[in-house]
């Protein structure tokens, strides 16, 4: 196997992963804009909440998806 096919085989076992998690995965947008509307605060009570119902759910942090007029 070449490098570029070995290189390509570990991308795409990667992707796998994150295009079909093996349990559900939760993105909260964190940005500037989130943050003065209360993102931080959302991000640790679903790690919180997740923790204490001992679920099998990632809570993962992303970064701007576009969407900022609709911050509640």
């Amino acid at each position: 196997m070449t490098d570029y096919q070995e290189l390509r085989a570990k991308a795409e076992e990667v992707w796998r992963a994150v295009e079909s998690p093996p349990r559900p995965r939760i993105a909260v947008g964190i940005t500037t804009c989130s943050r003065a509307v209360g993102a931080d605060e959302t991000l640790e009570a679903l790690r919180r909440e997740i923790a204490d119902r001992g679920l099998e759910a990632d809570v993962v942090v992303s970064g701007c998806w576009g969407l900022c007029y609709l911050e509640p």
